[in-house]
């Protein structure tokens, strides 16, 4: 089972949405292995155009959220449906926690998605600024 907002693509609108860098291989990746089932917020029509516009397809099932409950306990529903029907499940990937944990407790493997909070080459603004590289080359140059 995999997330398709915030997992696989870029925020939670697919009509708008640009996939993650590692949305193609990672569902690639399972995908090769295993039958998948997405789970996404947005209607079937919008989430089948997105997934195949990212060549993303071969989905087992593509379920939509409801909006009979939150879409955070929804998620945790379909995972407890599955598991009811006899269904197992090799792993959910997901971005939030609280999916994670509650999942974790029903006995599915789990792999929690998250971006980074400091992308490498990117610098924190309370760090300090950068130095001109002649500054830094004299330091290096200067030490025994």
């Amino acid at each position: 089972m995999i997330c398709v907002e915030d997992v696989l693509a870029v925020g939670q609108d697919l009509r708008n949405s640009a996939p993650q860098k590692w949305a193609k291989p990672l569902y690639d990746a399972v995908h090769s292995q295993f039958r998948t089932v997405a789970l996404t917020r947005s209607d079937q029509t919008i989430a089948h155009w997105w997934l195949r516009r990212e060549a993303l397809d071969g989905w087992s099932s593509v379920l939509s959220w409801n909006n009979v409950m939150t879409y955070q306990e929804w998620r945790i529903a379909q995972v407890r449906e599955f598991l009811a029907n006899g269904w197992e499940i090799a792993f959910l990937l997901d971005n939030n926690p609280s999916v994670i944990h509650a999942a974790s407790e029903m006995g599915v493997l789990t792999l929690q998605i998250g971006l980074p909070k400091h992308w490498p080459g990117w610098k924190a603004e309370d760090e300090a600024p950068f130095q001109p590289w002649d500054e830094i080359q004299s330091k290096v140059e200067a030490s025994p």
